[in-house]
């Protein structure tokens, strides 16, 4: 292992309190987490196995995003098997397996797990992997369910959140079946996420991002003339195209 992924591994180290990390440390450890490399996280899971020793959650959640991030869903099923979820007492590894089985495709074993965890327990990253994974399933009404159930459970959206309810809208609007009133509709709903948006996000780079998703959602729903009033207040015009690039 390089040197910067042992400082990375040393950092995570610094901050487990009682011997796991919660999903939304993982989240806000991200940037450190990119310093190992997906193909890395795995060999660390299968070498601490074949040593006889139990990966920690931060070893078996990197594992399992990596499975995620490469499709690879047998591993993923295999790493399931072999750790379960018994010892898992802030989620950690349940909202990393909801998050791999849902890039996976596998939307009906996603949403199993992410009930089992019950209410008010469900991690951050739970949330955000669930709905982006109806959006990518082609279910946008549902993954539009599951994010206002997020709000009324308490749980504060990020900018995946908004990314993905906005990409919810975005994708409801161009369905060949959708005429001029649903789309109205739906641009309702991009209004509301819209002033959602503007109370819980600072105006960062990933608030800009999130913001040229909104161009995105207006003009696909016809609303062009706030389209074009969002574009002209985005920070970082760029990000449009990094956002259309994205999708």
């Amino acid at each position: 292992m390089g040197g910067s992924s042992r400082k990375v591994l040393r950092l995570l180290a610094r901050i487990k309190q009682d011997g796991f990390l919660t999903p939304d440390e993982l989240q806000a450890a991200a940037a450190a987490k990119a310093k190992i490399s997906r193909s890395q996280a795995l060999r660390n899971y299968e070498e601490l196995r074949e040593q006889g020793k139990s990966p920690s959650a931060w070893d078996v959640s990197a594992a399992l995003m990596a499975c995620g991030s490469y499709r690879d869903l047998e591993t993923g099923q295999r790493i399931h098997a072999e750790i379960g979820v018994a010892n898992d007492p802030k989620n950690t590894i349940a909202a990393s397996l909801v998050a791999m089985y849902a890039k996976c495709g596998k939307m009906g074993e996603a949403q199993r797990l992410f009930d089992l965890m019950g209410a008010r327990k469900k991690p951050l990253l739970a949330w955000n992997a669930i709905v982006l994974g109806y959006v990518r399933a082609g279910r946008s009404d549902r993954a539009l369910e599951i994010f206002h159930s997020m709000q009324m459970e308490g749980v504060r959206p990020d900018e995946r959140s908004f990314l993905a309810a906005i990409g919810a809208c975005a994708s409801l609007a161009v369905d060949p079946g959708a005429d001029q009133e649903e789309k109205k509709n739906i641009s309702d709903r991009v209004r509301r996420i819209h002033g959602l948006l503007e109370k819980k996000l600072m105006n960062t780079r990933a608030c800009s991002i999130v913001t040229a998703a909104l161009v995105d959602a207006y003009t696909k729903c016809g609303s062009i003339e706030e389209a074009r009033v969002v574009f002209e207040t985005m920070p970082k015009r760029d990000d449009l195209g990094f956002y259309v690039r994205e999708l």
